[in-house]
């Protein structure tokens, strides 16, 4: 059994999609028979119910220490793995490569900001092997003479896409069956997402069609719902609170359709949330772009331009045509199974497995 040591300096969380990802991947991989230690340089609080709101069912061990370096000093890697997807550990990982161990890099981003632009392609040039989330980060990153892989940034579970639970938003909230529900799930404010665009859409729809936010923070909610006021639309604009991970699948599946008004994203970032929009059998209303095509088609979703008008027409569309959303939904569902765990851990083994030859 080969011992996988994955460094990190975030806290690991409930709620935090990036968490979700961290602890997604090495559960798979413990479950696909590594010995796995996520080990970080946050302090670990309920650790158990961080397992739980993750959904983490294989051997994961969870490890706190004050000075990853002085950890990956004290340890000798000879055929191990130090696997890790934060470019700013770019130096970490190459004193464990001096120390042993062989590097797998996870590389999810580009040009996020001046620092990620210049420590992503550092951490590519340390790891004997490398991940991409996406092929258009493959290709801007350019050929590597060394394993590497394409992978979805999270995979998703063969009994998730076949369970059917549902959140009932209509009877949390009161609403009518001919009401049509369109979804957002996330965070998402500042320079990634403008939740205001399918807001400053609902005037141009019917009224039966209602928007509802899952899962955004408080302050975040604060200035949509003053939007939403201040466009007489506060009545068709309800927020869920915060929820764990494993919950995403849930909550979607009881949406008529699912929406993302991702306006901007780095060369070759996608978002997670588009993975669990397809897995939960519905249609999803989302902001077109090359690297979301990787995931999403015309088949599943309506890829539209980034305006009111334009969410307006999509949400519209979906609500009025019952059977569009059915075949989409079914669509959706069945495309999901192109981007499982099983296939994604596979992928990973992979990588690993050449990079300790």
């Amino acid at each position: 059994m080969t011992d996988i040591l994955y460094i990190t300096r975030a806290k690991l969380s409930l709620r935090r999609a990036h968490v979700h990802n961290i602890l997604r991947t090495a559960d798979a991989l413990s479950r696909a028979g590594f010995f796995v230690t996520v080990l970080t340089s946050a302090p670990i609080t309920h650790e158990n119910d961080i397992r739980r709101a993750n959904g983490i069912v294989g051997n994961v061990v969870m490890a706190h220490t004050p000075s990853l370096m002085m950890e990956i000093v004290r340890k000798r890697g000879k055929g191990k793995i130090c696997y890790l997807r934060d470019p700013l550990l770019w130096h970490l990982a190459l004193l464990a490569r001096f120390r042993g161990f062989r590097i797998v890099a996870e590389i999810h981003g580009s040009r996020e900001s001046f620092l990620k632009r210049l420590t992503f392609p550092l951490l590519i040039r340390v790891a004997h092997g490398v991940l991409f989330i996406t092929e258009r980060l493959r290709v801007w990153y350019g050929t590597q003479k060394k394993p590497i892989a394409v992978i979805p940034c999270v995979g998703i579970r063969q009994d998730e896409i076949d369970d059917r639970e549902r959140f009932d938003y209509r009877q949390k909230f009161g609403l009518a069956a001919e009401d049509m529900l369109a979804v957002y799930i996330g965070g998402g404010m500042g320079k990634y997402y403008d939740l205001s665009l399918p807001i400053r859409a609902l005037p141009l729809c019917d009224e039966h069609i209602k928007l509802i936010i899952v899962g955004m923070k408080d302050e975040e909610l604060s200035v949509l719902r003053t939007l939403a006021t201040s466009m007489h639309v506060g009545d068709r604009f309800f927020s869920c609170d915060r929820f764990d991970p494993k919950e995403t699948l849930t909550f979607a599946r009881g949406a008529d359709f699912l929406v993302c008004p991702k306006i901007w994203a780095p060369e070759g970032g996608i978002s997670a949330k588009y993975y669990a929009y397809l897995a939960s059998g519905r249609p999803s209303i989302v902001v077109d772009s090359a690297t979301d095509r990787e995931v999403l088609s015309d088949n599943v979703a309506l890829l539209i331009s980034p305006s009111p008008e334009a969410f307006a027409s999509a949400m519209s569309e979906l609500a009025h045509n019952e059977s569009k959303r059915e075949v989409m939904g079914e669509r959706a569902r069945e495309h999901a199974k192109e981007f499982s765990e099983a296939m994604r851990t596979r992928h990973i083994r992979h990588v690993i497995e050449q990079t300790l030859l």
